[in-house]
């Protein structure tokens, strides 16, 4: 993975060929073709001796903003402390057009940009009193905007975002934040009626952003009290299924155009926040997730001075020139960077895990001759890789157990000083601990695989090693949620076996 940052950007707002918008506080920088020019929101006199401050602007929220550029590029929307403005790229001319009513700002990539010219967004705010919530609209570039929609009072807390789904040519709205407020709802592409409301109100039906399929909806869960599961929806039926968990609430989400589809975690707090980091996760069939990097929260107050939150921006982009920001996170706050995912632990390795399924296809690599081989790398491969060929009958079987066979026998070498050795190996306290959890959990596999008590007593080994790292900021995978259950099914399968332990 490679970073490239870009300068003086504090929130990326928009990245595509020829065109690249980004803003820092008030000050809207755009680069079209080979062009650049600024364009200075209005902001009242204390607000701009506030904005000095990279943590006064997170505390008062002033790094906030909203941009999109309609499919022609002749107008650009904004919007800034409540207020939203047209902006024409032609005439060089900033119009203010509309006051919003109960917040200042919506979510990243929640405004729906459609090719027909018009622009949609729902409002999104604190909502305590539980007002009612318009959904804003218009078909001229932003330059004037109509209600086309109101939730009722109470019926809602806020807007989640707005978009365009091209298969049903209609546009879907998620809202939240409570039970008995999260639904989706499909408007007509008018908006002159609501199709149809789907769900029951509760979390799992809570999210921020949507992936469309011809069949499904995907989405995963915002909520940060239970824990954020992949959920898809049968477009036939609107029956949904719950899929895999991720370590903590996911906001943002971004397809790209090389088939690619990326999400993010947030700490943010609540329980469902099982890490201390902001988490990227890549999949190509949103169904198997591979987790890209991980930014450690910067320890300054949740909440009050923001969460660790990775976002993305709009534009056509591809896997290797993705154009990202960062809010709370270690050494990346407020800053934005174009992100290259296509160097193998990303783009490839899922490709790689995708193909293994083809007899012949060799994707595990053979067991290296020395234990000191291992790699984090390689751990995070072969636990995607397991979960994938648990059920194979042509997976070739004899090399991940021997694979399983050289990481029962590091743990049995290095027991007592494990912590130690493994921060040896792979550099790092927080490196060793997401490497020894791959350890364990692909132990506690091979147990279930194989019936065999020796993998299960090596794994438990690690589980009580790793309980000493939990203050740790620990890089898990979320197939680490279901640990413990995984544990009691292998101690039900092998209690009866005959392997004893060498511990």
């Amino acid at each position: 993975m490679q970073m490239e940052r870009i300068r003086e950007a504090e929130i990326v707002h928009h990245s595509t060929d020829g065109l690249l918008i980004f803003s820092r506080s008030g000050l809207v920088t755009v680069n079209i073709d080979s062009e650049s020019f600024q364009i200075r929101l209005p902001t009242p006199r204390v607000f701009r001796i506030l904005s000095v401050s990279r943590i006064f602007r997170r505390l008062f929220r002033l790094d906030k903003c909203n941009v999109v550029v309609t499919d022609d590029r002749k107008n650009l929307v904004i919007i800034y402390l409540s207020n939203v403005f047209n902006y024409s790229l032609t005439e060089r001319k900033l119009r203010k057009t509309l006051r919003l009513k109960n917040c200042r700002n919506v979510l990243h990539m929640g405004i729906a940009v459609g090719a027909d010219g018009h622009i949609v967004f729902g409002e999104y705010g604190t909502n305590r009193s539980r007002r009612p919530v318009p959904i804003w609209g218009s078909s001229n570039g932003g330059k004037s905007w109509k209600m086309v929609h109101e939730f009722l009072e109470n019926e809602i807390r806020h807007v989640h975002g707005v978009y365009f789904d091209k298969y049903t040519d209609t546009y879907w709205v998620p809202t939240g934040d409570g039970d008995k407020e999260c639904y989706l709802y499909q408007f007509r592409r008018d908006f002159t009626a609501c199709l149809k409301r789907f769900g029951d109100g509760s979390q799992v039906w809570r999210t921020v952003s949507l992936f469309f399929t011809p069949d499904e909806l995907v989405w995963i869960m915002d909520s940060p009290d239970n824990a954020p599961r992949l959920v898809k929806m049968d477009r036939t039926t609107g029956e949904i299924s719950c899929g895999r968990a991720f370590p903590g609430p996911v906001w943002y989400a971004k397809e790209l155009v090389d088939g690619v589809f990326l999400v993010q975690t947030t700490k943010e707090k609540g329980s469902a926040s099982i890490t201390k980091s902001a988490h990227l996760y890549l999949s190509r069939d949103l169904e198997k997730w591979v987790e890209v990097a991980h930014f450690p929260h910067d320890g300054l107050p949740l909440g009050i001075l923001k969460n660790a939150v990775i976002a993305f921006s709009t534009g056509q982009q591809n896997s290797k020139k993705v154009a990202i920001s960062f809010e709370a996170v270690k050494a990346y706050d407020g800053k934005a960077y174009f992100l290259s995912i296509d160097d193998g632990e990303g783009v490839n390795l899922i490709q790689r895990v995708q193909k293994y399924s083809n007899p012949g296809t060799e994707v595990i690599p053979k067991p290296p001759k020395k234990i000191n081989e291992f790699s984090d790398a390689l751990f995070r491969s072969l636990v995607h890789q397991m979960v994938n060929m648990m059920n194979q009958e042509n997976c070739e079987k004899e090399v991940f157990q021997a694979w399983m066979e050289k990481t029962r026998r590091f743990v049995e070498v290095y027991r007592h000083r494990l912590l130690s050795e493994a921060i040896l190996r792979f550099g790092s306290r927080v490196t060793a601990s997401y490497a020894l959890q791959r350890m364990a959990f692909l132990l506690v596999y091979e147990s279930l695989r194989t019936q065999k008590r020796i993998y299960l007593n090596a794994a438990l080994f690690l589980q009580t090693t790793l309980k000493n790292l939990q203050g740790d900021d620990l890089a898990n995978s979320s197939i680490y949620l279901d640990f413990e259950d995984a544990i009691s099914l292998s101690l039900m399968k092998t209690r009866h076996g005959r392997e004893s332990s060498y511990y």
